[in-house]
Order: C-alpha cells, then structure tokens, then sequence
C-alpha cells in the first residue's frame, strides 16, 4: 500500500461489500476499477494507467464515506482545485494521495 494512512489501523467494518472491509481492502478494489471514465472530466486529458488515481478523489472519498462513515475534508491546491480525503475516527487517509508522485499533502487544513 503506497496511499496517504494505508500505515493506519483501521479495524475491520462490515460494508455489504464482500472482500471490503478496510480502506486498505477499499483501495486494492478501486485499482482494479479506476479508468479515464471515472476520472474527474477536467483532469481527463492527464489520465493514464500508469497514474491509475488521478482524478479520482472526489468519487473515491464519498465512496468511502459512504462504508466506513467519518468526514470528507478537501485540500485546496492552486493547480487543481479542491483535493479530497477521509476522516475516519480522528485519523486521516487519502486513497488516491498516489496521483502526487510522492508529494505529500498537508492534510490537517479543516474542510
């Protein structure tokens, strides 16, 4: 695991979805299914699978919200916009942190 958090335990939570029960299980799924049609449209023209997470953190943060409850917080970055992650129990996690190449973000901004 190479996300923002992934180092974070985070006990495991019945979703509905079966294999899914963690962010760390979440962000291996979403690998699998992250496209240029799941991109963000504005940022569609950067996406490739070699940065399979580009463009994906507005679907993918609601999403995990949607199964494992806490708070969507956004980063604002000049070059693009809003950026968003998760809160979860006090702790942060960003599944696709993967789209900065190693950058990491400041993720104590409020939202």
């Amino acid at each position: 695991m190479s996300f923002y958090g992934s180092e974070t335990y985070f006990p495991p939570m019945e979703t509905g979805l079966p294999g899914v029960r963690t962010p760390q299980e979440l962000y291996r799924a979403l690998l699998a299914c992250y496209s240029i049609e799941t991109c963000a449209p504005r940022l569609r023209t950067f996406w490739s699978s070699e940065n399979p997470t580009l463009g994906q953190c507005s679907i993918t943060s609601f999403l995990a919200q949607d199964l494992f409850g806490g708070e969507v917080w956004g980063v604002s970055l000049p070059e693009i916009g809003y950026h968003c992650f998760n809160r979860v129990g006090g702790r942060s996690f960003d599944l696709t942190s993967e789209q900065f190449c190693g950058k990491t973000l400041d993720y104590t901004f409020d939202h």
